[in-house]
């Protein structure tokens, strides 16, 4: 069982995302037939929605979750996930914002395609969409925004081909089309999706696993502040860690908490340290964040295996490792050193 400490006044629903009359209306139901598009609170649609490795218990969950007026919902606004621009499709409008849909399968869908064995029933999420390879954030140093994500990421990619989308829309909104499958729609709006024009990686002999997109304007969002001199990377300290796992829609995992510093070969072992936060493939290039300062301090480049088969039932569940006695975690590039890097 993971270590939580009360460090924000947060009160956490167990059983989803809040049902409750939010301020565009009230909670709408998934068999209601939906005329053209409507602009609904992020939590009425996640509310609609059917419902890496993990350490003690699954710490993944949904901004709207958190009933802390709208602090986690804001934080997850400077996140973003990268998609294909093949998945891209313009669908409609709503009032003057052009609208488009973000094609993918489910999380299941996904892993048997890949995998050609199911999901076992019990893993969570299985039945939400699952569009992002990857994830990238936004960062604010002295008042200059940047987008951070992992180097491999992008490795071998073509610009035309990668397309940054902020899920969490900047004034909490999201759209719903007529007929929609809930289960596999993410529809957003043009001011949500940034083209990539620049990438600048690390070239030198520390040949650092980070990269820093340049896009075609300047994200709305306010960016996350930023641990500049690394001195809350220490172990014990408890982390946020804030992306999209196995390509999901934006989740949180407040449960995590540094286990070392430094354990790298001696060439470039200053600028990693491991973590017990609940990270998947797709988690690559999420921001780790100080619970208590809730500032960036390190990047998420890789972990641990993130499944295991169930031979009795004949599919497949997300591996859960004991966070006290694991030799290995989750491991991420200090954000200091990616400043020093980029000279921001």
């Amino acid at each position: 069982m993971k270590k939580w400490m009360i460090a924000l006044p947060l009160f956490i629903f167990y059983l989803g995302c809040s049902q409750k009359e939010a301020a565009t209306g009230s909670y709408i139901l998934p068999e209601t037939v939906l005329k053209n598009f409507q602009s609904l609170d992020y939590c009425q649609v996640q509310g609609q929605r059917f419902q890496k490795a993990i350490y003690g218990k699954d710490g993944r969950m949904n901004p709207c979750q958190f009933t802390d007026g709208g602090k986690m919902l804001g934080l997850s606004s400077n996140v973003a996930m990268l998609v294909n621009t093949s998945q891209v499709e313009k669908v409609g409008a709503f009032e003057n914002q052009t609208l488009y849909k973000i094609n993918s399968q489910t999380y299941g869908e996904f892993f048997e395609s890949q995998m050609k064995e199911p999901l076992c029933d019990s893993v969570t999420f299985k039945n939400e969409p699952a569009p992002a390879f990857c994830s990238a954030f936004l960062i604010n140093t002295n008042g200059k925004k940047s987008i951070l994500t992992a180097g491999h990421c992008i490795k071998g990619r073509k610009l035309e081909d990668i397309k940054i989308v902020f899920s969490v829309h900047k004034e909490g909104m999201s759209f719903i089309p007529e007929d929609s499958e809930l289960e596999k729609e993410m529809v957003v709006s043009e001011s949500q999706i940034f083209k990539v024009t620049n990438i600048k990686t690390d070239t030198s002999l520390n040949n650092l696993d980070i990269a820093l997109l340049e896009l075609d304007r300047e994200v709305e969002a306010e960016g996350f502040a930023v641990n500049e001199t690394g001195d809350l990377i220490r172990e014990g300290q408890d982390m946020i860690l804030i992306g999209h796992p196995v390509g999901l829609e934006i989740k949180l995992d407040l449960g995590g908490e540094i286990k070392s510093v430094n354990k790298e070969s001696p060439t470039n072992r200053k600028h990693y340290f491991e973590a017990s936060v609940d990270a998947f493939s797709g988690n690559s290039g999420s921001p780790l964040l100080d619970l208590q300062t809730q500032e960036v301090v390190g990047i998420l480049i890789s972990g641990n295996g993130d499944f295991k088969k169930d031979w009795f039932k004949g599919c497949y569940e997300e591996k859960k490792y004991s966070e006290y006695y694991s030799s290995e975690y989750e491991r991420a590039l200090r954000i200091d050193s990616a400043l020093e890097l980029f000279s921001l």
